[in-house]
């Protein structure tokens, strides 16, 4: 299904949809085509390396959507929880697993204290992922003080 169908969207909208999918096609295309460097194995080897995260983000935000609510504290659950297992290896000098099994429990606690508030409290959605999103950031900034947590992370 195009973005633009749906019952409120008119054929002309679908039209410009298929346009903006078949310009972006062929401009593709066109650079697979013209650039040498365009259609290396390393170019979507580092497209999908530095691109990973935001897919997992766009993932997680998915969701909330599908149920009609909102998450507006994604990045910051997602920072959060990467500051929070860089610690775990940091300062308890844990495996890397064991870092990665911490991170995913923080943010399972975190969508679950979200899931809570919005189903049992009956507080929107909208107010307390906002929320959530503002007071992350101050508990990372509290934690690392400001600073890079790099010692003591074993290289993988």
């Amino acid at each position: 299904m195009l973005s633009g169908s749906g019952p409120w969207c008119s054929g002309e909208c679908q039209r410009n949809d298929l346009r903006c999918w078949c310009c972006s096609s062929l401009s593709l295309f066109v650079f697979v085509l013209t650039e040498p460097d365009f259609r290396t194995l390393a170019n979507p080897a580092v497209i999908l390396a530095t691109q990973s995260t935001l897919v997992i983000l766009a993932l997680a935000a998915i969701f909330p959507l599908i149920a009609g609510q909102f998450d507006l504290s994604v990045a910051a659950v997602m920072g959060t929880s990467s500051i929070a297992a860089a610690g775990v290896l940091s300062k308890s000098h844990a495996s890397a697993g064991r870092g990665h099994r911490g991170r995913h429990c923080h943010r399972t606690d975190h969508r679950a204290f979200n899931g809570w508030l919005v189903t049992r409290v009956r507080v929107n959605s909208l107010i307390v992922t906002l929320g959530v999103a503002t007071i992350l950031p101050g508990l990372v900034d509290w934690y690392s003080s400001g600073l890079t947590i790099e010692s003591g992370i074993p290289v993988v």
